[in-house]
């Protein structure tokens, strides 16, 4: 889960797209240290039957563990959509973005994926005078009985959401059932994240949450794919956070979407279980 994959034919080095996000989160963070974990390459091709022209169009995104001394709340998202704009698409980047003095404080458990990231994931970067410094222990080992709370904390919420937001009966109420249904998918894919990286993300945007759990599995890619515009339809409204209900003008609209997001969450939930069940016993038999 922490190797970086390319295709067999990659048209760009790899350390151009390495060169180029790191010098940009340095010109836009107080960067201390900076580890790439994972990278996902995709090539769009474009023909022109009029002029016979065509292009390859590659797209690299990377999975990133940045540590700075101190950052906004709302970096994660502003320094991505900046990256993804300036690079005109050709790079994006997974960011968790955290302070080391932070990590240092955390149970041999709870360091293990910044351990695992900084022993076998590429340093870009790390500051000459002061660097993250995180003394781990030689080998931090999972708590199987920790893993097994938060994903029963998890799932329980997300199995009460999605009950409650079926039983609510009315012509007005998609934004509250689809707010119900974002919250059972968030805490899906915590479990899921926590399952198989042992990582708990300080940053919730559904998306985010999405592209950590394409790094080990692609059930969220399969049931939420987000690649045409009704695709992507559909993953905005399950992406309406409950904080939206504040604002919302409930009126009569047409339920299709909404029952084709239940069924959805529904199976998302249900093969996320299996997923991380599995898991649960593979961890449990190998003593990670």
């Amino acid at each position: 889960m922490f190797n970086q994959t390319t295709p067999p034919e990659s048209t760009v080095a790899p350390n151009q797209g390495f060169d180029y996000i790191t010098a940009f989160l340095q010109d836009n963070l107080k960067l201390s240290g900076l580890y790439c974990f994972g990278t996902r390459q995709t090539c769009k091709s474009n023909q022109c039957s009029l002029s016979g022209k065509s292009s390859n169009e590659q797209h690299t995104h990377y999975y990133l563990l940045a540590f700075c001394p101190e950052f906004k709340e709302n970096a994660v998202g502003e320094v991505s959509d900046v990256l993804k704009t300036k690079s005109e698409g050709r790079y994006t980047i997974t960011l968790l973005l955290h302070k080391a003095t932070a990590v240092r404080q955390l149970t041999p458990h709870q360091s293990y994926f910044f351990h695992r990231v900084m022993q076998t994931g590429i340093k870009l970067y790390e500051h000459p005078v002061v660097p993250p410094a995180i003394a781990f222990e030689a080998n931090p080992k999972r708590n199987v009985e920790s893993i097994k709370a938060y994903w029963h904390n998890r799932n329980r919420i997300a199995q009460v959401f999605l009950e409650s937001q079926n039983q609510i009966e009315g012509c007005d109420t998609q934004p509250i059932q689809e707010s119900m249904m974002h919250l059972a998918i968030e805490n899906t894919t915590l479990a899921l994240i926590d399952t198989f990286l042992g990582y708990r993300p300080m940053h919730f945007s559904l998306g985010y949450l999405f592209d950590l759990c394409n790094l080990f599995c692609p059930l969220a890619e399969e049931i939420f794919p987000r690649n045409t515009p009704e695709e992507q339809k559909i993953f905005n409204l399950l992406s309406q956070h409950l904080s939206k209900l504040r604002f919302a003008n409930l009126k009569p609209t047409d339920f299709l979407h909404t029952e084709l997001l239940q069924r959805r969450c529904y199976l998302f939930l249900e093969k996320a279980t299996l997923l991380i069940e599995a898991e649960l016993k593979r961890l449990e038999e190998t003593n990670q």
